[in-house]
């Protein structure tokens, strides 16, 4: 059974996850990154802009994970939850 705070705190993580100012952001964030990966002129550079975008994956990755262990946890059975991540999928 899922507890209230769990429940609050995937529904947070979903409202990030639909924001369009975060997927904006993230968009953003990304395309610079990648613009400085090809504009590095060394390895040690390169390696930075890598580590910056799988950082950027990484945050993604864990707020799924929060809506995605509540949703296991309600077992399809909360409605709210249920929307909650059909609208994060569809963002992202």
């Amino acid at each position: 059974m899922i507890t209230q705070d769990e429940k609050k705190q995937a529904l947070e993580a979903a409202a990030i996850l639909s924001s369009e100012v975060f997927a904006k952001s993230m968009k953003a964030l990304a395309a610079r990154y990648v613009r400085g990966w090809r504009a590095s002129t060394n390895t040690e550079e390169r390696e930075r802009y890598w580590h910056l975008a799988r950082a950027l994956d990484d945050v993604q990755a864990e707020l799924f994970e929060l809506l995605a262990c509540a949703t296991a946890k309600a077992k399809g059975k909360d409605q709210e939850i249920n929307a909650a991540m059909k609208a994060a999928r569809h963002r992202n």
